[in-house]
């Protein structure tokens, strides 16, 4: 947060003596000063520095005032720089118009130096006060995509009400599960500071392949991880971006193993089901998780636990939506755990 004696204060007047005298007062308080003559050298002067309050004559030639604030307002990083309209005029339309384009306080000629002084601390302390809550917020959304999908996150601040009930929708989705093969092998040579490390090494290169192509991370479990395509948002391909995102996991955990010869024993294998499921926040008020519940669910999981060391298994429902981009076999039918009827199965050959 800029102090006082850091403020910058930009006087805007064709008017040298306005500006002179609105100077004098101003430095004299302990605040920076710079000055301008007309509306375009206001705009241009903000090209290259922000100022933190605007004392802006509303009657210039050329571009008046309230014109050069439209100008301003236009602008993502002046939007909400604290403007001072300076003006002669006291008919209320006036002041409507330059509230209208953008004005947060108004000063009338001549210019009492005591009011000067107030309207610029207040509106100061004002911009102090959203520059902390806007660094604030910057670093709480910073916080939660760490946690959760920039989807859901971008759903949470914008409708905080709705994004945070509990319950969710029926979705169509592609769910991929994906697990570290032998990794127990890891944990029982190392202590937990070196598992772990690994363990980072490994997911840190795997997670971020979900956000390119537009999956929603769910969570890590089992030295492994759950994402799911087509919620929030669908896509008509959701079924090969979850494909894709699995074998260009398969080749980054290979490369991975090149350079880290101790992983070399290790596996990758994933598991994807494509299906009818419920998306939403699970849990309580106090606690929630946005997850997928359901069948399909289930069966990517069991579909990746039967997987072999770097084995992709898919469904057939799967299968069919990406035959026609990637080659596929159709395996026997497997007997996943949890099923009381064999289940068709395809591997991805990649």
């Amino acid at each position: 947060m800029k102090t006082k004696s850091k403020s910058l204060i930009l006087i805007v007047d064709d008017d040298p003596g306005t500006r002179m005298i609105l100077s004098r007062v101003l430095v004299k308080e302990g605040y920076d000063v710079a000055q301008q003559t007309n509306g375009a050298e206001c705009l241009l002067f903000c090209e290259t520095q922000l100022p933190d309050v605007i004392v802006l004559d509303a009657m210039m030639p050329e571009m008046d005032g309230f014109e050069t604030l439209r100008h301003l307002r236009q602008r993502p990083d002046l939007q909400a720089t604290p403007v001072i309209m300076l003006t002669a005029l006291q008919e209320l339309q006036d002041k409507v118009k330059g509230l209208e384009s953008g004005a947060d306080d108004f000063l009338r000629k001549p210019v009492d130096r005591t009011e000067l002084l107030i309207r610029v601390r207040t509106q100061l302390r004002a911009k102090q006060l959203l520059d902390e809550l806007e660094r604030r917020n910057a670093i709480l959304q910073n916080i939660v995509r760490r946690y959760v999908a920039d989807e859901i996150t971008q759903g949470i601040f914008s409708n905080p009400e709705a994004a945070l009930q509990l319950g969710g929708d029926t979705a169509q989705i592609s769910v991929l599960f994906v697990n570290i093969w032998g990794f127990h092998r890891i944990t029982e040579k190392h202590d937990a500071r070196t598992t772990t490390d690994h363990l980072n090494l490994i997911l840190g290169h795997l997670a971020p392949i979900i956000r390119q192509y537009d999956g929603i991370f769910d969570k890590y479990i089992d030295e492994g991880l759950m994402a799911f395509y087509g919620a929030p948002i669908a896509h008509e391909d959701d079924p090969l971006r979850a494909v894709q995102t699995a074998i260009d996991m398969q080749l980054i955990f290979r490369e991975i193993q090149r350079q880290h010869p101790s992983l070399a024993e290790l596996g990758l294998r994933a598991g994807i089901q494509t299906g009818s499921a419920v998306v939403g926040n699970l849990g309580s008020q106090d606690m929630m998780d946005f997850t997928a519940i359901g069948d399909t669910v289930n069966t990517a999981k069991r579909l990746q636990e039967t997987a072999t060391q770097h084995q992709i298994l898919i469904c057939k429902k799967t299968a069919e939506s990406v035959c026609n981009q990637l080659d596929i076999r159709e395996l026997e039918p497997l007997l996943l755990k949890g099923k009381t009827e064999p289940q068709t199965a395809f591997e991805v050959v990649y």
